[in-house]
């Protein structure tokens, strides 16, 4: 299993936008890399501006536990003429020291509209630890063409909640920034190294990054070896990056600019802060306009410890069932096409349209058992007999 640093750590989102829009690629790609300012003064480095940048790169295979404080903003036209802006805050804390017993908060506190009015804004904060996710969500406001929450939902907001993680989560989830295999963390360590990311580098001084005096360069992004470490990351997960799709990154790549400045802690060495800006041309099928990003990291590898808070309640899953089903108009996980209609109803009991097939009662029977938690759903060994009764 790769960690998130493999996935996630450098503009990945080069090679996800045949499946997602651009705009959405780099969001959930940018907002786990960059950085914050303050003021602080320490000698200006020895050594060149192009080694302390490699090293500070390099350095982040090491880091297992950080804080962090990231702000997104962005304003975007779509092709058809629709804009969107939003603004986000994130910030926490992560600590996977233990991979067996990882640590993470995360706060969140976003804004999002369009060009009708439609959006929203919303506070929430999330704390998990081995055995437990803990969550609040202190708000949720949406405002335009957007379908009112029913009070089941909105009765859940403004308290602590707790749900136990089942067994085995984190065999499957890996929340992890370095890779725990030593030789993992030091193929990735080498792949960084080799990364010429950042050109023309111009050293600013020196200034407070979360408490950490750090390096302040301002830096262009080499977009080639932006893709080539992008190309190297995604197949060290096992995903293959044909020359089709480098070349429709680099086709991309054309109308994007970006630019920004990246800071390195003089104690811990890491590369700590980026903050620049995004700049999309306007093209035929991709969002024109700016996103800016600034995201800090600090507290490197200090252990993190999880507060449960002392009112959390268990979550009460059932409560939710009802209205996501009314809303999402089917049942929550299942297939698009398994509807709530007069072919299929369930409550205490269940019904199906006699003319089932076999094939179609196999794909009932998987949909069924994503349910997990859904109550009375306990002994689905016992739909089996009911082919019997269909032939």
């Amino acid at each position: 299993m790769g960690s998130v640093c493999s996935k996630n750590l450098l503009f990945f989102y080069f090679f996800t936008m045949q499946r997602k829009s651009l705009a959405k690629s780099i969001f959930a790609s940018l907002a786990l890399v960059a950085v914050l300012a303050g003021c602080a003064a320490a000698p200006a480095p020895e050594k060149p501006a192009e080694e302390v940048l490699k090293e500070g790169l390099a350095n982040l295979a090491e880091v297992s536990a950080y804080s962090y404080d990231v702000a997104v903003k962005g304003d975007l036209t779509d092709p058809y003429g629709e804009k969107m802006n939003f603004d986000v805050k994130l910030n926490g804390q992560l600590d996977s020291i233990d991979e067996k017993d990882p640590k993470l908060v995360l706060q969140l506190d976003g804004t999002a509209t369009d060009s009708t009015g439609t959006g929203g804004s919303g506070k929430a904060e999330l704390r998990m630890n081995k055995e437990n996710l803990y969550f609040n969500i202190m708000s949720l406001n949406l405002k335009g063409d957007v379908e009112e929450l029913p009070s089941d939902v909105t009765d859940l907001f403004g308290k602590w909640w707790m749900m136990p993680l089942p067994e085995g989560t984190f065999d499957e989830i890996d929340i992890t920034l370095s890779p725990s295999d030593e030789a993992e963390q030091a193929e990735l360590k080498k792949s960084l190294e080799q990364l010429k990311l950042f050109a023309t580098p111009e050293y600013k001084g020196t200034e407070n990054v979360m408490g950490e005096s750090s390096y302040h360069y301002r830096v262009n992004i080499d977009k080639k070896g932006l893709l080539e470490f992008a190309k190297s990351a995604a197949e060290a997960e096992g995903e293959t990056i044909s020359a089709a799709e480098m070349a429709e990154a680099e086709e991309e790549l054309k109308n994007v600019d970006i630019n920004g400045d990246v800071w390195v802690g003089v104690e811990s060495g890491v590369l700590n802060q980026f903050k620049g800006s995004i700049t999309m041309k306007e093209s035929a099928d991709q969002p024109s306009g700016t996103i800016t990003v600034s995201v800090a990291i600090g507290n490197v590898n200090k252990p993190v410890t999880i507060q449960a808070p002392a009112d959390a309640e268990e979550f009460p899953m059932e409560q939710l069932l009802g209205p996501m089903m009314m809303m999402g108009g089917g049942i929550p996980g299942g297939d698009a096409d398994l509807m709530m209609d007069d072919s299929f109803m369930m409550d205490e009991s269940m019904m199906m349209d006699e003319a089932m097939t076999d094939e179609e009662l196999e794909e009932l029977m998987k949909d069924l058992e994503e349910l997990e938690g859904l109550e009375g759903m306990e002994g689905l060994e016992g739909l089996e007999e009911l082919e019997l009764d269909l032939q």
